[in-house]
């Protein structure tokens, strides 16, 4: 096994400012993010590297920061696109919320239907606060537990229009969904143990 050298061999560490003098002016006053850094730039862990503002550390070869840059340019336009597209379900939903309610009210008769209809727009309006306002990541839980409700809100609407098998392969679909939802939940409660 190689001993590493001493540290006063390593010239980073011996001198901090061999990387500073070590690098061109461009790179140690530009991020590999685009964005400029005020004050000092950080003090690479190698004088063949950059560190990034976000604290990726690149060696300073123009393409690879170039495609950070890229990269970090991209995720932010995906995360606008993602935060427009949340704010529209959001809209569609409370539309869909007061759609449903005017036709309880007009018919004067509320139904499991229409129940269970307005409990699907709630948990898609919950999936929404979750990616807007969370982790930005919707828990897997929240869709399937979603299917469920859909699926079980076909049957209460539609269940004289189905045939004995077709309700039944219906009910095994929902089966299926309480099983994976069972099992994701107990994959989720062991991880939190770790």
């Amino acid at each position: 096994m190689p001993v590493p050298p001493p540290i006063d061999r390593i010239p980073d560490v011996a001198d901090p400012s061999f990387a500073q003098k070590n690098r061109s002016d461009s790179s140690a006053e530009a991020s590999c993010c685009g964005s400029r850094t005020t004050g000092s730039p950080k003090m690479p862990s190698s004088p063949d590297s950059t560190e990034c503002t976000c604290g990726f550390t690149s060696p300073i070869d123009p393409e690879e920061a170039k495609l950070h840059d890229f990269s970090q340019r991209f995720n932010r336009w995906l995360t606008y696109g993602q935060s427009i597209a949340l704010v529209a379900i959001a809209i569609a939903t409370l539309v869909g919320i007061g759609l449903s309610i005017w036709e309880m009210v007009g018919k004067e008769t509320v139904g499991l239907g229409d129940l269970l209809m307005l409990f699907l727009y709630i948990e898609i309006l919950s999936m929404v606060k979750g990616g807007a306002l969370g982790t930005r990541e919707i828990p897997i839980h929240t869709p399937i537990a979603l299917a469920i409700v859909a699926v079980a809100r076909y049957i209460v609407v539609d269940v004289e229009h189905l045939k004995p098998l077709y309700m039944f392969l219906t009910s095994a679909s929902i089966l299926v969904l309480v099983l994976a939802l069972w099992i994701v939940r107990r994959i989720v409660k062991k991880n939190d143990r770790l």
